[in-house]
């Protein structure tokens, strides 16, 4: 009987450990970008592009809000998904229409929000030679 007692109060301790340590978090994530790099020009012959990051937080991610727009702000591609982990790899590829030959300026905002709720966005402009 004492055993479990103590287990329990073990269980609750911990509970209380973690429970305080995320509340406590002031620190935003991360956001490491691998493709595109800021005023990078992509080119690909078959007209696909890959957009490739990765974030991290020490106590948890919770979500993530990916945004692609044109200079007239006009939102080509947007996602967003619940994050589950302290790390988050990201990697997808977008086709962008438009004139072929053509040389399209976008900009890409990445918003990562951690379980504490402290927020990152990075935003940056690359090209797109259609």
């Amino acid at each position: 009987m004492k055993s479990k007692i103590y287990l329990f109060l073990i269980t609750i301790s911990v509970f209380n450990f973690i429970s305080c340590r995320k509340q406590n978090d002031n620190i935003n994530p991360t956001i490491t970008l691998i493709s595109p790099k800021e005023n990078d020009t992509l080119a690909n012959s078959e007209k696909e592009y890959t957009i490739q990051f990765q974030a991290k937080d020490e106590t948890g991610l919770l979500k993530e809000k990916l945004k692609v727009s044109d200079q007239s702000g006009v939102v080509l591609t947007s996602e967003e998904r619940d994050l589950n982990g302290t790390v988050y790899s990201y990697k997808n590829s977008f086709i962008f229409g438009g004139t072929a030959g053509s040389l399209k300026s976008l900009f890409l905002e990445i918003e990562i929000e951690d379980e504490a709720h402290n927020r990152l966005t990075k935003r940056i402009s690359f090209f797109v030679k259609l």
